[in-house]
């Protein structure tokens, strides 16, 4: 902070004194004060977020190793999309910023095909859609296009200008032909249940010959902040 120093003189007596812009101060104060309650919000969204996970991850798993791998890697899932929304303030995250950690922390950034106009999301919209793209891309890599050299991924979105609608696609080829599961363990939760949910909308899951196309809809009012850069 700058200071400025002042001195007022009379006929009788000399004042000094130091005056100092506190504007800055008073603002992120403020911003303190509005962020808080949304802060407290998020967190209690987390931890019944965190219970499910937990309860799902241990009905899933089939030994103490598994549930351990698994239940430490969703979790990390769910830690990335949290700095990604501190490092921008708390407030909003770019949908490619939110994809790029998944398909970079299995070394494959170079099979995925991502399209779609600069999107911003809001913080729960985000947390939810980072647990997705973990699920997916945990599937791909263990099972589906991307345990083939030619197999790759595609992620596209777009708007319906007159229905003010949102779609994201995400779309594998080139991989094994996926097997239909009739079981509702956590991936299927998260990609059917949760997400859908978290954006008041709707989601499904087509198992083609080369791989899974899991689509997710809803109103733009669910997902979007603003269209700044992604």
């Amino acid at each position: 902070l700058e200071n400025h120093r002042v001195s007022i003189k009379d006929r009788d007596h000399l004042y000094l004194g130091i005056t100092q812009d506190i504007t800055a101060r008073k603002e992120a104060e403020e911003s303190i004060t509005i962020l808080l309650p949304e802060l407290s919000h998020r967190a209690k969204n987390q931890y019944a977020v965190i219970i499910r996970m937990g309860r799902e991850t241990y009905q899933q798993s089939k030994s103490v190793e598994e549930f351990d791998e698994l239940f430490r890697a969703r979790m990390l899932s769910m830690a990335k999309a949290q700095d990604l929304l501190i490092q921008g303030g708390g407030r909003e995250i770019g949908l490619k910023t939110l994809l790029r950690p998944h398909s970079e922390v299995f070394g494959v950034p170079d099979r995925f095909d991502v399209q779609g106009l600069p999107l911003r999301l809001g913080g729960k919209p985000a947390q939810y859609l980072s647990m997705a793209f973990h699920e997916v891309c945990t599937n791909a890599v263990k099972h589906g296009a991307l345990t083939q050299g030619c197999g790759g991924v595609s992620v596209a979105w777009r708007f319906e200008d007159q229905t003010q609608r949102f779609t994201l696609v995400w779309r594998e080829t080139g991989g094994p032909k996926p097997a239909h599961s009739s079981g509702v363990g956590l991936g299927s939760l998260v990609l059917m249940r949760l997400t859908p949910s978290a954006i008041l909308g709707e989601s499904n899951i087509d198992w083609q010959a080369d791989g899974i196309v899991w689509s997710l809809h809803g109103p733009s009012s669910g997902l979007t902040d603003g269209t700044a850069q992604a």
